[in-house]
């Protein structure tokens, strides 16, 4: 997982310990928050078109099947 860049760590061979590298908090950024915002927005953009297909056709749209018939 180290040499892959997953965990930011060294090994001490010699003494027989892993020393984690110091990572800055992610949560003091902006980042988490915005990401977090596009998901939000994508999901209420989804629930959005969702209703929207459910609605009823037009009443227009109702006389042209009945004058079809």
């Amino acid at each position: 997982a180290i040499r892959d860049g997953v965990i930011e760590a060294s090994i001490n061979h010699e003494q027989g310990y892993v020393q984690s590298r110091e990572i800055i908090d992610v949560y003091t950024t902006r980042e988490p928050m915005n990401a977090f915002h596009q998901r939000i927005q994508f999901c209420l953009k989804v629930h959005n078109e969702a209703v929207k297909a459910m609605r009823y056709p037009p009443k227009k749209y109702h006389e042209e099947l009945e004058t079809a018939q």
